[in-house]
């Protein structure tokens, strides 16, 4: 289910594992405590490579999606085994990876050229989701903007702007900018309750938002 080597992120992102499901299933007691301190020790390898070894390390250098991923996955790891400390730093860390990875229009430098847009838009949905995280913990990636204005919201409204998508990716797109931080509640009209492990969403996203507009008086 989760494999080291060059694709050992993935997990992270899987449809069938995510970390909000062991929780749910440890709850429940349907593990026994020996079972939780297997996994748990199968994590910690997990998140010593990502740190250490040369392929996880490589994976965090790069200024494209497989960085971002390598982010989300040390981050998710490092919230479920407890390291919280480590991961605020991290997250503050993160910060300069918008920095970096952006430029002042909301476009994506990912190397010497211009990104495709199917790869800028699994990136965005990447941070999306590590933003969804950073905020359980505190640091508000989201509302991140640089001095000249590189943010995660003025690349999603760069997307945004950008015509030829097909149907599939239009869904995505809509799904991740009505899941966004200050979405008004209009754009989630016709869109499906449940979203993709990739999504950058909660899987249940609508329940959500919803009692956040309720607290907050949207609705």
């Amino acid at each position: 289910m989760i494999r080291f080597g060059t694709d050992g992120w993935r997990g992270v992102i899987a449809d069938d594992f995510t970390f909000d499901n062991v929780r749910l299933v440890a709850r429940a007691g349907a593990l026994r405590e020996a079972e939780l301190e297997a996994l748990r020790a199968r994590l910690r390898d997990w998140l010593d490579w990502l740190r250490n070894a040369r392929t996880g390390c490589e994976a965090q250098a790069r200024e494209d999606h497989f960085g971002t991923c390598s982010e989300l996955a040390r981050a998710a790891l490092c919230a479920y085994l407890g390291e919280l400390g480590v991961l605020r730093e991290q997250l503050e860390e993160a910060k300069m990876r918008i920095a970096t990875q952006l430029r002042p229009d909301g476009s994506e430098r990912g190397g010497t050229g211009p990104r495709p847009a199917p790869g800028r838009l699994l990136n965005l949905e990447l941070w999306a989701s590590l933003a969804r995280l950073a905020r359980s913990a505190g640091v508000d990636l989201w509302g991140f903007a640089t001095a000249d204005g590189r943010s995660l919201p003025r690349a999603l409204e760069a997307l945004a702007r950008r015509r030829g998508w097909s149907e599939p990716e239009r869904l995505r797109l809509r799904i991740l900018r009505a899941g966004s931080p200050g979405a008004a509640p209009g754009e989630r009209y016709g869109l499906p309750a449940r979203a993709e492990a990739h999504s950058g969403v909660a899987p249940f996203w609508m329940l959500g938002i919803a009692g956040r507009d309720r607290r907050s008086g949207s609705l």
